[in-house]
């Protein structure tokens, strides 16, 4: 034991009448009692060794103290309060080491099970982010298990983690390759979730039926973002929601706006969540592809600021005259060229609450 409870009251009580030496000799060998958890040895030579009691007055009080408060028994010298004191402490070590492995059991389990939820999801063509929690797992997996047998779902559904192809609105066809190449931000990152072929996905799985094209919107960006782990705040009360939908904008082409902020997202280091301003920012990009707008720019509610992308941002170091070094990470260089274009306060708030751009 390293440690035993000692009550002062208690001990002043029972050696009051003990002189200094006599109190040091009973001191010394309950400490020993206690460290080595047994009693002492019978040969009192013994204990004047482990006492380190070399003086004539120093073995006359080890003598006392032994006579007086420890018992001779053939196991040793033994103390009654140090060994109900040492019997507690015992059998509360056997507990905590009972719910140690109890835990260690748990832990294996949990890990287990998440191991597995995984390993379905992917045959669901889902990736979800590694820090998703184990309920959320749960709940992507019944609501795509649901769907295979036919199920009735009525709770939100979170699609796969695939972009669906950029579409012309006007004739529903896939744009080419190099068409969503243009669109798409420069040095996409090799574990982006944004599908490599134009083979069309199946439709999207029922989120739930709203009464407003707004309310869907949000929810979708809600859920897509649930696959990757994040938490998304779109609202159906959101101004840019509303005019995609006055604006006629498709949740195809919405899902397109959403695979490209992802892929910003990677490519710039941000780990933040994907929300409803930068998707718009990225609509931009899936209209200008069919010769539209973006939603809230053909309104006049929002022009597409430099920060707002990669490409944007490298512009801007350029026209600044900042390059990025080799080896320099994507948020230090961004850090860089927005601290030399000297935005104000009320810039950098605006484009963190109307554009989600981090800074």
């Amino acid at each position: 034991m390293n440690y035993y409870p000692h009550h002062i009251g208690d001990y002043l009580k029972d050696t009051a009448h003990l002189s200094m030496i006599e109190d040091g000799a009973y001191r010394r060998l309950i400490d020993l009692y206690y460290l080595h958890e047994k009693p002492l040895p019978s040969d009192k030579r013994q204990v004047y060794r482990l006492a380190r009691a070399s003086a004539t007055a120093e073995r006359k009080a080890i003598d006392i103290i032994l006579d007086e408060y420890f018992t001779a028994t053939p196991e040793g010298f033994r103390h009654t309060r140090c060994d109900e004191e040492i019997e507690s402490y015992q059998d509360k070590s056997d507990d905590d080491e009972a719910r140690k492995e109890n835990e260690k059991e748990r832990q294996r389990r949990h890990r287990q099970r998440r191991k597995e939820l995984f390993a379905a999801l992917r045959e669901h063509d889902v990736v979800p982010a590694w820090d998703t929690k184990t309920a959320d797992l749960e709940t992507l997996l019944s609501r795509y298990q649901s769907r295979v047998t036919g199920g009735d779902c009525n709770v939100s559904v979170t699609p796969p983690a695939t972009a669906i192809p950029i579409t012309n609105p006007n004739n529903q066809e896939p744009i080419n390759k190099k068409t969503a190449a243009a669109a798409s931000p420069p040095h996409t990152h090799a574990h982006t979730h944004v599908r490599e072929d134009d083979t069309a996905l199946p439709p999207d799985l029922p989120v739930s039926n709203q009464t407003t094209p707004q309310a869907r919107f949000a929810e979708l960006l809600r859920s897509w973002e649930l696959v990757r782990g994040k938490v998304c705040k779109a609202a159906a009360n959101d101004a840019r929601l509303a005019t995609w939908a006055e604006r006629g904008i498709s949740e195809t082409q919405l899902r397109a706006a959403y695979d490209l902020a992802v892929t910003d997202r990677i490519n710039s280091g941000d780990n933040s969540a994907v929300n409803a301003g930068f998707v718009d920012t990225m609509l931009a990009k899936v209209l200008a592809a069919s010769g539209s707008e973006s939603a809230l720019v053909k309104s006049g509610l929002a022009a597409k600021p430099w920060p707002c992308s990669w490409s944007g941002i490298v512009a801007k170091g350029e026209e600044l005259g900042i390059t990025q070094h080799d080896g320099e990470q994507a948020p230090a260089f961004k850090a860089r060229v927005i601290s030399a274009a000297g935005l104000s306060e009320t810039e950098k708030s605006a484009l963190r609450t109307d554009w989600g751009v981090s800074l």
